[in-house]
């Protein structure tokens, strides 16, 4: 007897099955646009999250620079007291090679700082106008060196030896048996073209142009012995002695008790690296923008205001403005304190030795305010803050059109912005209360 197994006929039809694959279909899609919109949107804080990091570590090594400001340098080299020989009562250079000081424009501004109004590259669909910051002071050390001998037949013109065994010196890695190590820290804290400050036994100060660094021989002296050779000619300032006529201050004619330190100049400014090399690999993905993708950038200047040696460095990328305010001494008599605030374009002559007056020096300068906004990369907003209820500052900017024309809010790409505002004290000039 046979047993027939009955297997039932019914399965799903093709309606079913399309149904089916359909809501398949559809979760599918909302699975991926979910996701989609999630990674979307961690990207963007992400990248909100590195610009507040780039603003954040780019404004403290701004505030650290501008408190070091006038560092074993002059506050205001056109009246300092200190100078040799004195300044006379009134904004000039006398006693001097004026040519030189002419011939090397940053040196001629030595003080505290400057400041450009609206020197900086700014976004080529922006109002915005970025300001410029230099700052003068010993941004490479904290020490000063000591001279043990002047040998005037170096190269024609001034070489200084330095005591190698000093505990300036020694504490910066100096090793006199590594000529190669030994030239190169010489060269690093004294680049050619730089600034040197020559303070003699009195306390009186002069400035001069390094030429070259050298740890050759010497005359008596054995290899390794640091040397600092100064220019000379029309285009640089001279060095008083103090057996030149007529000159109570200088060097004596063995340059005992003299002492030297290099003087920098630091400035900080908006520019745009995005065709620089090597900075021009990291634009180089860069979505389409009508913005320049300008960086706060910090550089070493010269005397004669060109890059030192490849100083250039971006401190944060994106940024979007900067602007710097003064705080001074307004009267010397009463202590009276005057802000002027970031943005304000009008520092009434204290921003630059060379235009300012007895009543409106560097030296008078007490503080800074500062402050630098950073964008984040891309936009992740379409339309603008407008609302009278929101406190006046820079808040969003347009980056591009995301598609389509016109100028609404739903065809325009706005990138948030992070703004970091402090005043910072100028230690180094808080007691230069000259008489005039």
């Amino acid at each position: 007897m046979k047993i027939r197994q009955k297997y039932s006929p019914r399965g799903f039809t093709l309606i079913e099955l399309m149904v089916a694959l359909t809501g398949g279909l559809f979760f599918a899609m909302f699975t991926f646009m979910m996701t989609r919109d999630i990674s979307r949107f961690f990207q963007n804080e992400a990248m909100l999250s590195d610009a507040n990091m780039g603003v954040l570590t780019g404004f403290q090594r701004l505030r650290n620079d501008i408190s070091r400001a006038g560092f074993m340098a002059s506050p205001n080299l056109r009246f300092d007291p200190k100078r040799c020989p004195a300044p006379l009562p009134a904004n000039t250079l006398n006693g001097i090679n004026n040519a030189g000081y002419d011939a090397n424009p940053e040196l001629k501004r030595l003080a505290l700082l400057r400041v450009d109004s609206g020197a900086s590259t700014a976004s080529a669909t922006s109002t915005i106008t970025p300001d410029r910051l230099t700052l003068y002071g010993n941004y490479k050390t904290s020490e000063s060196f000591s001279v043990r001998a002047k040998d005037p037949a170096v190269g024609g013109g001034i070489g200084l030896v330095l005591e190698s065994e000093s505990q300036a010196l020694l504490r910066l890695g100096y090793d006199q048996t590594n000529a190669t190590t030994a030239a190169a820290l010489l060269a690093e804290i004294f680049p050619a073209n730089s600034i040197i400050r020559v303070v003699d036994d009195t306390g009186k100060q002069q400035y001069a142009l390094v030429s070259n660094t050298s740890v050759a021989t010497f005359g008596a002296y054995p290899a390794g012995k640091p040397q600092v050779l100064l220019s000379t000619g029309a285009s640089v300032p001279s060095i008083i002695s103090r057996g030149d006529s007529n000159s109570l201050c200088g060097p004596k004619a063995n340059w005992t008790n003299v002492r030297v330190n290099p003087v920098n100049i630091i400035q900080y400014e908006l520019d745009d690296l995005s065709t620089t090399s090597p900075y021009n690999l990291f634009y180089q993905n860069e979505e389409p923008t009508s913005l320049v993708p300008v960086s706060l950038v910090r550089r070493e200047l010269s005397a004669v205001g060109l890059t030192l040696n490849n100083s250039e460095e971006p401190i944060s990328d994106y940024a979007v403005d900067f602007k710097v305010g003064l705080i001074v001494v307004e009267d010397v008599n009463t202590r009276t304190i005057k802000t002027i605030p970031a943005g304000s374009n009008d520092l009434d002559g204290y921003g630059d030795p060379i235009s300012a007056t007895n009543g409106a020096s560097p030296h008078l300068i007490r503080g800074v305010d500062v402050s630098l906004s950073v964008r984040s990369r891309v936009g992740d907003r379409f339309g603008d803050i407008d609302d009278a209820n929101v406190a006046s500052g820079l808040y969003r900017i347009p980056l591009k059109q995301a598609s389509g024309s016109g100028t609404s809010e739903e065809t325009i790409s706005f990138a948030r912005v992070r703004t970091l505002r402090a005043q910072i004290a100028t230690r180094n000039s808080r007691n230069a209360l000259w008489a005039y």
